[in-house]
């Protein structure tokens, strides 16, 4: 049989083809699972630290106009709602801010000397 005639063959023959389809598939499939399963723990994280500024924010404007007493508590509840690896890194004295919020402007201006508001920014990354 010339050389031309099996190379034809080998090129024309498909058993087989469904391993290589299945594998194709296969890692479709896994590269989708991952994607979810980082997008939803991503979403988990978002709905945690949200939980976290609000509780502690909630709790801190109580104790105004006393900021020290508010920045004490904002970081205590901030912290008892975080996960154990997450503590003291999320939220730290520095993304606790005061200042005044103008109800009929809808808008939070940091600096005042005599808040009436508490902003939280909870932050998760590689910096922190």
């Amino acid at each position: 049989m010339p050389l031309n005639q099996a190379l034809g063959r080998f090129y024309n023959d498909e058993r087989g083809m469904m391993t290589h389809l299945a594998l194709v598939v296969m890692l479709i499939v896994l590269m989708f699972s991952g994607m979810s399963l980082d997008t939803s723990n991503a979403r988990r994280m978002r709905s945690i630290l949200q939980t976290a500024a609000d509780a502690s924010v909630r709790a801190a404007i109580m104790d105004l106009p006393d900021k020290t007493t508010a920045l004490e508590t904002a970081l205590a509840l901030a912290n008892a709602n975080l996960p154990p690896d997450s503590v003291n890194s999320a939220v730290t004295s520095e993304s606790v801010i005061f200042g005044h919020w103008d109800e009929d402007a809808e808008t939070f201006t940091a600096g005042n000397s005599n808040p009436n508001a508490i902003k939280v920014v909870a932050t998760r990354s590689s910096a922190n």
